[in-house]
């Protein structure tokens, strides 16, 4: 039986979730703002939460590179009903990711290592142990 490639992001991406309690939602953005997957399944308002990631990531980046911080890795951006972290995978690939507001981001990135090989492996990326830290 044929699975699309999205339908294959999204069901690790559901098994991601499952396993990191402190997540509530998470969504996979291409390079060019396309959503390609998401935790739990469709999320409203997915065109803002791409525009949202791409921005963060532009911001982000500039940032880091303006403070001579290097390459941006993940961004934290804690409101006072969300957690916001959002990955840069690569170039090509930035996950947004809701959590619990009161989660502390060591857990989630300690958890996150353990747990994201399954989508590293489908989208074909090669993080180094230390892009965790």
């Amino acid at each position: 039986m044929f699975i699309s490639k999205q339908a294959g992001l999204n069901q690790i991406l559901d098994q991601l979730g499952a396993n990191l309690p402190e997540v509530k939602w998470m969504f996979l953005v291409d390079k060019n703002g396309i959503g390609k997957a998401s935790f739990p399944g469709y999320l409203n308002d997915e065109d803002r939460i791409a525009a949202m990631s791409a921005a963060a990531d532009a911001l982000g980046g500039r940032i880091t590179k303006e403070l001579q911080g290097g390459e941006l890795r993940y961004a934290l951006f804690a409101g006072t009903l969300n957690v916001h972290l959002i990955m840069m995978l690569t170039d090509g690939y930035v996950l947004m990711t809701a959590l619990c507001p009161r989660v502390s981001p060591g857990v989630v990135l300690q958890n996150l290592k353990e747990a994201i090989s399954p989508l590293l492996e489908a989208l074909k990326i090669d993080l180094p142990d230390t892009w965790f830290e």
